[in-house]
């Protein structure tokens, strides 16, 4: 298991129209700002692709160890 701490998250938040991301080290954050959900409402992971790539890249440009996907409280 590698160690964690310090390194960098990118927070997401999932919507079927936009991707709102976040990034941070430690207890500091900023927004990255949002990307269209490519895939909307679909579990097809093929209609998600480019979506996907997209929070990948991103996610190596800033050096992130970890993705951190937000849990809705409300539908």
């Amino acid at each position: 298991v590698p160690n964690l701490m310090g390194s960098k998250s990118v927070g997401l938040d999932w919507g079927h129209k936009k991707i709102g991301m976040a990034l941070s080290a430690g207890f500091s954050e900023r927004p990255v700002g949002t990307i269209p959900n490519t895939g909307g409402l679909s579990s097809n992971v093929t209609l998600h692709r480019a979506t996907l790539d997209r929070i990948l890249t991103i996610a190596k440009v800033e050096g992130a160890a970890r993705l951190v996907l937000g849990n809705p409280l409300y539908r």
